[in-house]
């Protein structure tokens, strides 16, 4: 709501928060670890995605970052949560594109 009331549009976006979790096998890892990486790394940012989008979309050109990592397309052994979480949020966000 502020943006919108300063400057009535938004047009550029940068998502770069994430969290790493463990480096653990995935049996090991603990549900509240998994469901933090998960909440922090692709809920979040959905959240976002979805409160500036009406504002991106009011701009002559706006653009969205978002941020991933390589381990997106790699199976690096124990980064399982982290790297599963980046491949979701580069799948919302090739569909949000």
């Amino acid at each position: 709501g502020a943006i919108h009331e300063r400057w009535g549009k938004l047009d550029i976006l940068v998502a770069n928060a994430a969290i790493l979790g463990v480096i653990s096998p995935i049996g090991h890892v603990e549900a509240k670890t998994f469901e933090k990486v998960m909440t922090i790394n692709v809920t979040a940012t959905w959240r976002l995605i979805r409160s500036v989008d009406p504002l991106l979309r009011l701009s002559d050109a706006g653009r969205a970052i978002i941020m991933s990592a390589s381990s997106a397309h790699s199976a690096r052994a124990f980064w399982a949560p982290y790297a599963a979480s980046k491949a979701a949020v580069e799948t919302m966000m090739r569909s949000w594109a």
